[in-house]
């Protein structure tokens, strides 16, 4: 029974510091943004960036715990798709449509081993080529976030070079524009 009680305090340990090694992640992420903003020493920028997130912690969180959600969605869609479109292809090789590129035809002609494989492997590519593109469209999106919630905290849109559609939703959301 003491066995017990102590994994289950080393469990809650454990998701504490991972959950803190989450947000010192995060912090940095934001630190840099923070850095390019202000030009501030990292250090100072690490504190800008925490306590922003701190003021903004509900639509914060509501980002990261989406991401695994997307990220979910990601691998059944893209892995999913690609998987099943080489299935159908290599299956397809047998009776190969008259109208198929004659590149294809001969690629298609030349695969060996169980269909269920190389559709595996196809689905695995189509994931990691989609998770880069999805890193990288995060990444941006983190920036662009930190960005308004910056603006966000002084109560106005300092950039000019703002999308039109931004600056409707900036406006919506309460932060006035140098225009105002």
């Amino acid at each position: 029974q003491n066995k017990g009680r102590l994994h289950c305090i080393f469990a809650l340990l454990e998701g504490f510091v991972v959950f803190c090694r989450e947000v010192v992640k995060r912090i940095s992420e934001h630190a840099y943004t923070d850095l390019v903003l202000t030009s501030a020493p990292f250090a100072q920028a690490g504190k800008n960036a925490a306590e922003l997130m701190l003021q903004n912690v509900s639509l914060v969180g509501m980002v990261t715990f989406l991401r695994p959600a997307k990220f979910l969605a990601q691998f059944a869609f893209a892995g999913g798709f690609g998987g099943l479109t080489w299935l159908s292809l290599v299956v397809a090789r047998e009776g190969i449509p008259s109208g198929t590129p004659e590149p294809l035809q001969t690629e298609l002609s030349t695969l060996v081993g169980p269909p269920t494989a190389l559709a595996m492997l196809a689905a695995s590519i189509c994931f990691i080529v989609i998770r880069a593109f999805s890193a990288t469209i995060d990444g941006v999106s983190d920036a662009v976030l930190y960005c308004f919630l910056w603006d966000k905290s002084d109560g106005v849109l300092d950039s000019t070079l703002v999308p039109a559609s931004f600056v409707k939703f900036v406006r919506a959301s309460g932060v006035k524009t140098k225009d105002d």
